[in-house]
């Protein structure tokens, strides 16, 4: 599903967009191919650039879209534990997700494997150059990798239970969610520098994601609304439900322009 944020967006449709040739002896498709998961989406991210939109889900697999088409530009399966996070380099080379079975750090072109990390985490993320990996799970400290050598190199504790945690767009600060907040922290100094309150009856349940060219953030609790929010301003801005699909959302990404939010 995805939502306008702003103005200016244009909804696209089979437009321009690929649509891959119909299996030998079919007729017809019923519905859009594009943008398909097998089960359950449980994380979403864009590339740096917002050409780029990675997402895992429950049927083991990660994939990577071309955002202008639609298009499947890369799918590797895992025979592990279903993928609950998602995260791209900077420079949209690396490409990393996260289980109960280990993290794992493919070429994001190729799919060739680069490393498997020794550490059952809910969650990753790439340090702004690219140079770290860092992994957590809720109520566990942060754990942080180096990228060349799959070496664990720093322990991290924020000292509250975790629900995800991502870099904001200029890679100064470090946002972890919690229940009822959402900390920015400077990375550098590890130190608390400001936060978001969430004060409804739901609790956060995923990491924040964040506009990389707009003053927006959006998060997941768990009644299944997607929640979002001006960082300027600090405040709520709106709470969305897949009122058409009548569906939970689970994973959210908004595009670097802070004009569409994608949820699955």
């Amino acid at each position: 599903m995805t939502f306008p944020l702003a103005g200016g967006g244009e909804e696209v449709e089979s437009g321009d967009a690929y649509v891959p040739p119909l299996p030998e002896h079919a007729v017809a498709r019923v519905g859009s191919p594009l943008w398909k998961m097998g089960r359950d989406v449980n994380a979403l991210t864009f590339s740096h650039d917002g050409t780029l939109l990675a997402g895992v889900s429950n049927d083991f697999t990660v994939r990577i879209w071309d955002v202008a088409t639609g298009r499947e530009k890369l799918r590797i399966g895992l025979w592990a534990a279903p993928l609950s996070d998602v995260a791209l380099s900077s420079d949209g080379k690396l490409l990393a997700a996260a289980s109960k079975d280990g993290v794992w750090v493919w070429n994001a072109k190729t799919g060739d494997r680069i490393h498997r990390l020794e550490s059952r985490q809910k969650w990753v993320a790439f340090s702004p150059d690219g140079k770290h990996i860092l992994t957590a799970s809720q109520g566990t400290p942060m754990h942080t990798w180096d990228v060349e050598t799959g070496k664990q190199v720093e322990l991290f504790d924020s000292k509250k239970p975790t629900s995800g945690f991502q870099f904001t767009s200029d890679g100064k600060l470090l946002s972890i969610t919690h229940a009822n907040e959402i900390v920015f922290w400077n990375w550098e100094e590890k130190k608390e520098v400001s936060s978001l309150p969430f004060d409804q009856e739901q609790t956060l349940s995923g990491k924040l994601v964040v506009a990389r060219k707009a003053n927006l953030a959006a998060a997941v609790s768990s009644h299944g609304w997607a929640h979002v929010w001006d960082t300027k301003e600090g405040k709520l801005l709106a709470s969305l439900k897949d009122e058409e699909a009548d569906a939970i959302i689970k994973a959210v990404a908004i595009s670097p322009d802070g004009k569409w939010l994608y949820t699955g």
